[in-house]
């Protein structure tokens, strides 16, 4: 096997070991104490949000440089998504509304 596919290996299981930690880590480290009897999953709301936005965009960004047009569901549905959780503070209303509004935005 070849020596630079099992560095390649090794660092992303680094990489997804950090992704998955320092979230944790960093609470801890935080003078703001977390009631973690609503769950421990409560405190990734935000960063799930914010991760699953980035890894959807990145694929797309390719695309969306070489054809403006497109870029526009994407831009109302970031917007929706950042107004209801401003508006609401529930990440999975969030979440629907971007959907919803990104899908609209497909058919029109």
């Amino acid at each position: 096997m070849n020596n630079g596919f099992l560095w390649t290996i090794l660092a992303l299981a680094v990489i997804t070991w950090l992704t998955r930690a320092l979230p944790f880590f960093l609470m801890s480290r935080s003078k703001k104490k977390i009631n973690f009897s609503q769950g421990r999953l409560q405190i990734l709301g935000p960063a799930l949000l914010l991760s699953t936005t980035v890894v959807v965009l990145t694929g797309e960004i390719r695309d969306l440089i070489s054809n403006a047009a497109s870029l526009w569901p994407y831009l109302i549905s970031v917007i929706a998504v950042i107004l209801v959780t401003r508006w609401k503070n529930n990440i999975g209303l969030s979440v629907l509304a971007g959907l919803i509004s990104y899908g609209l935005c497909l058919l029109i």
